[in-house]
């Protein structure tokens, strides 16, 4: 009985870190005013931000909100010290250019409109 129940427990424990292995890395950023990220429009606030395939998914911490949003992501020749967010204003308005993805080579990088 003992060994049915450690070998179950082992199971459990194996398929939980399993399940936690496939979780995508999440980012934080935080934007100060309304931002453009391709045909959508972010509000201000705080998103965790998370890589999905060809697209990257903001959630508003706040509101909990998502906006899935086409990416192309990019190598650098370094790993990012820090997660970065590159903007430019265009016709009076925030566009987001790229983030770069703290502790990875990795920069997000979104279609300007």
């Amino acid at each position: 009985m003992t060994r049915k129940l450690f070998l179950a427990a082992a199971v459990l424990a194996f398929v939980s870190l399993a399940v936690a292995g496939n979780k995508a890395k999440t980012y934080g950023v935080v934007l100060g005013s309304p931002t453009v990220a391709g045909e959508a429009t972010l509000k201000p606030g705080e998103y965790k931000v998370r890589a999905d395939g060809p697209d990257v998914v903001f959630t508003n911490v706040r509101t909990l909100e998502t906006c899935t949003v086409p990416v192309k992501i990019e190598t650098a020749t370094k790993k990012h010290e820090a997660t970065a967010v590159k903007t430019v204003v265009q016709n009076g308005r925030n566009v987001l250019l790229a983030i770069d993805l703290g502790g990875t080579d990795e920069t997000l990088e979104f279609e300007v409109r």
